[in-house]
């Protein structure tokens, strides 16, 4: 008996008509590759059920000088359980497609000094903001962030923060 063929000693005892194609019987339950008959596979847990919502909004408290290629830290503020802080940076232990935004006031900036997000340390193409002489910022991005990514918002050049928030809402598994 093969497993690829309805004829002959089907493992079920039934009767299939001659017209189904032959075909595994269950290609999606290695490593058995033929498991009893009517051979379901096993339900396998979404790794992102896009029913359940995902975000966070966090902010910091007060004024922070932060380093040249830091991040600010954020500390104050609500997130659904799988979006956490870690060292002042969002932590996401699922993955998905996420709208990241972020606003940022600087003390007395530095012209050319650039903000950005980054993710796992690396920064997010088209999150970039070029200070000027103002002092309030804004920018977001679609991420596609995998489990365990850390975002952070991160400045190039040492400035004090007078303000800073950021909000992630996931549009997509």
């Amino acid at each position: 008996m093969s497993c690829f063929s309805y004829n002959d000693l089907n493992p079920c005892h039934r009767v299939i008509p001659a017209f189904v194609p032959i075909q595994p019987c269950c290609p999606c339950c290695p490593p058995d590759p033929c498991p009893p008959c009517p051979c379901p596979c096993p339900p396998t847990p979404p790794v992102c059920d896009p029913r359940v919502p995902s975000y966070a909004f966090y902010y910091t408290t007060a004024s922070q000088a932060v380093a040249a290629g830091n991040g600010v830290v954020f500390g104050a503020g609500s997130s659904t359980p799988d979006i956490v802080l870690s060292n002042g940076a969002l932590l996401f232990s699922k993955p998905g497609i996420y709208l990241i935004q972020y606003q940022i006031s600087l003390t007395a900036p530095v012209a050319g000094t650039t903000i950005s997000l980054s993710l796992n340390g690396f920064q997010v193409a088209g999150s970039t903001v070029v200070t000027t002489t103002d002092t309030g910022y804004s920018g977001q991005a679609i991420v596609s962030v995998p489990a365990g990514g850390i975002v952070s918002l991160t400045v190039s050049a040492a400035s004090t923060v007078s303000f800073a928030s950021i909000t992630a809402v996931r549009i997509s598994c």
